[in-house]
């Protein structure tokens, strides 16, 4: 266990990187609580005001900050669901692109690509090189560290970099960067709707290019999910109810003691905590650089999404294909 993980012990103090306020409300609570022990302040209000004060605080806090934590646990799950579901559609369409070639009878499917032109397996990896690094793609835009020399396929790099070029608009450019998922899906609807056949027959290409919508479909159900946040005035109306807490909490105590100190200081780190996990669950793409379980990820998903996809198209490839397909066959009839 690194010195990384122990920090997720202290769930504020994990992700200083990205949220850095947190932490500093613990420390600075620490040292008003300090301050006024060691000066000795007091202020001129009854005890049983200051009660009611900080009882209300209390109950604001413990009610917003517990209801925040259930939204963003159910932000993840959502998000890791639809994920899934987006995941799934990338390996149906996979699964019905191997399934179709050009030296088959008319409705005649199956997975070898030994009798397949040379035009349909360019196809094939083709589709299955976009496919293959959908998931990445996906994973990398929602965690916001996107980089298209991440993309390892050079044809997809280079393919998605001429689609995704800086176009100016009304005076305002769109940079590189602007929507790889967008040039994504359209270079692999360009791709699907070159089809190597003279006459589409089976329709083919209706079938297929439904599958690309399902794709989609689900990217822009997933989008509006995970890009969503929380109005500021949430925030705002969170953090001044947690820093006028912290000013009154010293006060609060039956005597001025040292000891004041650290139970303002655990009083206020479980108040922060639940809004620190909140930050950190809501975001199933997030990147843990580590081995530990913290919360569920998706980077488990596309790394077997892109093992499945690469199968599917290896299936074709073997030796023993058709004499599968060829037993199979005989077995049917």
């Amino acid at each position: 266990m690194s010195l990384n993980d122990i920090f997720y012990f202290f769930v504020p103090f994990s992700d200083i990187r990205n949220n850095y306020v947190d932490p500093l409300i613990i420390l600075g609570s620490i040292a008003w609580a300090s301050i006024v022990v060691a000066a000795d302040i007091t202020i001129e209000i009854p005890s049983d005001d200051q009660g009611i004060l900080t009882g209300v605080l209390t109950g604001t806090l413990g009610f917003l900050l517990p209801l925040y934590l259930s939204t963003c646990i159910d932000k993840n799950k959502k998000g890791i669901e639809l994920y899934d579901a987006f995941n799934g559609d990338v390996i149906a369409l996979a699964w019905e692109v191997a399934s179709y070639g050009d030296e088959r009878k008319e409705g005649e499917m199956d997975l070898c690509d030994a009798g397949d032109s040379e035009a349909w397996r360019l196809y094939k990896k083709e589709v299955f090189d976009i496919l293959e690094a959908a998931p990445d793609i996906l994973k990398h835009v929602f965690r916001g560290d996107f980089d298209y020399g991440k993309i390892k396929n050079e044809y997809v790099r280079d393919a998605l970099r001429k689609i995704d070029r800086p176009v100016q608009l009304k005076g305002e450019c769109i940079g590189e960067d602007a929507a790889p998922v967008e040039a994504m899906m359209f270079l692999l609807v360009t791709i699907l709707r070159n089809l190597p056949v003279k006459q589409d027959k089976g329709h083919i290409k209706q079938i297929i290019m439904s599958k690309w919508n399902d794709v989609y479909s689900s990217y822009g159900t997933c989008d509006s999910l995970i890009t969503y946040t929380e109005p500021l005035l949430f925030s705002y109306v969170l953090y001044t109810a947690m820093l006028i807490y912290i000013v009154f909490l010293p006060f609060g105590f039956s005597a001025n003691s040292w000891d004041n100190v650290w139970i303002s200081a655990i009083v206020i780190y479980f108040f922060i905590s639940l809004n620190s996990a909140g930050v950190m669950l809501q975001n199933p793409f997030q990147s843990i650089s580590n081995d530990l379980h913290i919360f569920q990820t998706v980077s488990g998903a596309a790394k077997n999404t892109r093992c499945i996809i690469r199968k599917i198209e290896y299936y074709g490839q073997r030796n023993e294909c058709s004499q599968t397909m060829q037993y199979l066959s005989l077995i049917h009839i």
